[in-house]
């Protein structure tokens, strides 16, 4: 209700911790279709929520991370550190941790979350979209001469 309520009523551009959309599919084609990106914070998400991590058996019984839901949903997402102090991490981290969780996330889909995150950063538009000028010419340098980002 509060995911549907800040994207229909507030006309929010960006959710944070949108956990359950996937399981609310009624509501995707407007995250869609305006392009509402939602922020997930894996490390958090786990400590907090808990969801099944490959890293620990005990977790199996728990659910999906809704990360490749929302991938195959078309749903732009960007993954934050949410609390930093708290949960000792870093968005690096924040990479790693979400590639462990949904196996088979490609290169291609951690560049788009990635891009994700500087498209819909808080930020006056003249100086997001020379930030994703740059980013996309760093990138465009690093795969161009092979190199993997880092």
């Amino acid at each position: 209700e509060n995911i549907w309520k800040a994207a229909y009523i507030l006309h929010a551009d960006r959710i944070g911790h949108g956990l359950t959309l996937p399981e609310r599919p009624n509501l995707a084609p407007k995250f869609r279709f305006r392009r509402i990106c939602v922020e997930l914070c894996p490390t958090s998400n786990l400590e907090v929520v808990g969801y099944a991590d490959p890293a620990d058996p005990a977790s199996r019984d728990r659910g999906l991370y809704p990360l490749r839901g929302l991938l195959d949903l078309g749903i732009p997402v960007a993954l934050c550190t949410d609390n930093p102090g708290i949960s000792r991490t870093e968005l690096a981290a924040e990479f790693v941790t979400a590639s462990r969780l949904v196996a088979g996330l490609t290169l291609w889909e951690a560049l788009g979350i990635l891009k994700a995150g500087f498209l819909h950063a808080f930020l006056l538009p003249n100086v997001r979209d020379e930030l994703v000028r740059e980013v996309d010419v760093e990138l465009f340098r690093m795969l161009s001469a092979g190199l993997p980002p880092s």
